[in-house]
């Protein structure tokens, strides 16, 4: 419900009885308190990064402004992070009725606009938008402002403190709120205000800040500005030459991630084409998976499908194939639809989300009759993993190097060296070792990571290219052999939306219908087998009431495809940093060098552009796209700390 109206030109908030912003004009205030305060624009000139963190987004009038400034300035810095908290987001209805008196201005309509067709729903979290080609990252925290600021990573080089006034929200001011985000800045970093309440400059000041009080805006006799001391950690050195080993859904997405910044990125694949182990099945289920206490792993699969879905309009006109049709999942008997109920109603999440719809309603969405009823996905749908891939690898100019065993990594003075040799193929006709030195690396070889992968498949054509050696323990991974199967040209075009429960089934869009998949730890059998095609009919059957017409014939009928994914036991990636030494929770792994990126599992669509992500803003020590938590929970140093999974195993260096 809107808790907003406009007075005497000015938004002023019901809930806290004060002004979103001064009556003398909200952008003017934007760029003499917050913009100037913080020196800018001269402070991002000739950088290749600057942050800029803001407690109380509002209605984005800060950002607008800043964003615009980047944009106006040719010396400008190459990326720009803004992360802005709020407990009480506007919705993208509201936002849009805010900026509808600048809607003939053509200084902001069009940044309104971009920013609006990406804009999150108002729920709890991290939401990151890619604004400007990518080189502008809003990450937009709707959290109360204690937890967001603890819930970050990362040093920022500008503050806008912009809450309501102390008096009328005195939370956003307290003195272990601003101790807090003082924590978080870089050296020599500057804040802006226009609250100037004593409380507030000794708060910053105890907090070895050099406050001063400035000439105001408007009505406003002063306002307020900071320093933070010009020392502290040393920011870690980001690499400008990445070598990423694996062309998967991992690799690429962390590869495109990296081009994005400006590093340069070699891809290192064992296959001829990208995508070619388990992300190469023709088409996938993209969904997220709730839980009633919204765990880690609910809170993984949502805000990775919804990073997935807010940057698919680039990846599709690149060339990803995917419809975002929306996605059933069925429940397995009337207990589990009591349960199922229960989850919907504990979340209460927006419909676009989560929907709880009966048996009928199930069968009537999907063409099909259904078993039971169970959770509707409006935001869900499929994915061609190839596809994606390859847009990915177009997104950017990225050296890729295919057909490369990479035999061995190998520390040096400066970096790393990979060493790689030429197929079978190419090496029967003479092709000798290579190698190329980098200043990182990335390992994101799935299966092949597995310390229980078949060095006999390591000459057979789809299954060609283990791990490398390198300097470090195994990881704890399991392969999992998945047999899919796939029923060409069916006579039917249903279902019509896909469907999960006790298996899957994808809508018959392409030419096929795609159903499965079985999966089984440690089967090394590489070809498919009759008895899994049977298992997968199973499946199917356990969710729909359905057969296709032509699918009597599928004893002889049936193609499909067989692959290993990497998982984990507590069914989440490995995505971080590794220590040569071996030790996953060694300090000096962030330095290393060397990351990883593994384990993706059945859910890789919904993930792997989110996680690919993470590791791209620690490579190249930025604000990181999702809170220290959830980033704890994929870290590789888990496994040693099972104990403290809950809580962030980073310091703030």
């Amino acid at each position: 419900m809107r808790d907003w109206r406009w007075v005497d030109g000015a938004a002023f908030s019901e809930r806290f009885g004060d002004v979103y912003h001064t009556r003398a004009g909200a952008l003017g205030q934007a760029e003499t308190v917050f913009l100037r305060g913080v020196g800018l624009p001269e402070r991002w000139r000739g950088r290749r990064h600057f942050a800029l963190l803001e407690n109380g987004f509002g209605f984005g009038v800060n950002f607008f402004v800043t964003w615009r400034a980047w944009q106006h300035d040719p010396g400008r810095c190459a990326a720009l992070d803004y992360v802005a908290i709020d407990a009480f987001p506007r919705d993208r209805e509201e936002m849009g009725a805010f900026w509808r008196q600048y809607e003939n201005d053509p200084r902001w309509r069009p940044l309104v606009a971009e920013l609006l067709e990406q804009y999150p729903l108002p729920i709890p979290g991290f939401h990151r938008l890619w604004l400007d080609g990518g080189r502008v990252r809003l990450t937009l925290v709707w959290h109360e402002a204690m937890t967001a600021v603890e819930a970050l990573a990362g040093r920022f080089d500008a503050l806008y403190l912009d809450g309501f006034s102390p008096a009328k929200n005195p939370e956003m001011w307290s003195e272990s709120l601003l101790g807090a985000f003082a924590k978080r800045l870089a050296s020599g970093a500057r804040v802006a205000s226009w609250c100037t309440a004593g409380r507030v400059r000794r708060a910053l000041a105890a907090n070895r800040l050099e406050v001063r009080r400035c000439p105001g805006f408007g009505g406003k006799r002063e306002r307020l500005e900071a320093v933070a001391p010009a020392y502290g950690p040393p920011p870690r050195t980001v690499p400008k030459q990445v070598a990423v080993v694996g062309g998967g859904l991992a690799g690429a997405s962390v590869a495109v991630a990296l081009a994005e910044r400006g590093i340069a990125v070699t891809l290192f694949d064992a296959h001829a084409a990208p995508a070619q182990g388990a992300s190469g099945n023709c088409a996938g289920a993209a969904r997220w998976l709730p839980s009633f206490d919204d765990n880690l792993w609910a809170q993984w699969t949502r805000t990775g499908l919804l990073t997935l879905r807010s940057r698919w309009p680039r990846w599709a006109a690149l060339g990803a194939i995917g419809r975002w049709c929306g996605a059933l999942q069925i429940a397995k008997s009337e207990a589990h639809e009591a349960r199922m109920r229960a989850v919907v109603a504990q979340l209460a999440l927006p419909e676009s989300l989560l929907t709880w719809v009966t048996q009928s309603e199930a069968s009537a969405r999907a063409g099909v009759t259904t078993r039971f009823g169970g959770w509707w996905f409006p935001c869900g749908g499929w994915v061609t993993p190839p596809a994606l891939v390859a847009a990915w690898l177009r997104a950017y100019p990225l050296a890729t190097i295919w057909a490369a065993q990479v035999t061995a990594i190998t520390s040096t003075e400066n970096g790393w060296r990979v060493a790689w040799r030429s197929s079978p193929a190419a090496e029967a006709r003479g092709a000798s070792t290579q190698s190329m030195d980098f200043d990182a690396v990335v390992l994101a070889t799935g299966a092949g990571a597995v310390p229980s992968w078949p060095r006999s498949f390591a000459r057979d054509g789809m299954m060609w290219g283990a791990m490398p050696a390198y300097p470090g323990a195994a990881l704890p991974l399991t392969a999992v052999r998945g047999q899919v199967s796939c029923l060409p040209h069916p006579r039917e075009a249903r279902p019509r939306v896909v469907v999960t429960g006790s298996g899957y089934v994808i809508p018959p869009e392409q030419g096929f219908l795609l159903f499965g998949a079985t999966a089984t730890p440690d089967d090394w059998h590489p070809t498919l087998r009759q008895s899994d095609h049977e298992a997968n009919w199973q499946r199917l059957q356990a969710m729909v009431d359905w057969q296709p017409t032509d699918l009597a014939m599928r004893n002889a009928g049936l193609a499909g495809r067989v692959a290993w994914r990497a998982a984990t036991q507590d069914h989440l990636p490995i995505v971080g940093a590794l220590a040569p030494s071996g030790r996953w929770d060694d300090p000096k792994r962030w330095h290393s060098g060397l990351w990883v990126f593994n384990g993706l599992g059945a859910r890789g669509i919904a993930i792997a552009a989110l996680a690919g992500e993470l590791l791209a803003a620690q490579i190249a020590d930025e604000p990181w796209p999702v809170s220290r938590r959830l980033a704890a929970a994929v870290d590789p140093a888990r496994f040693v700390r099972r104990r403290n999974l809950l809580h962030s195993p980073f310091s703030d260096s």
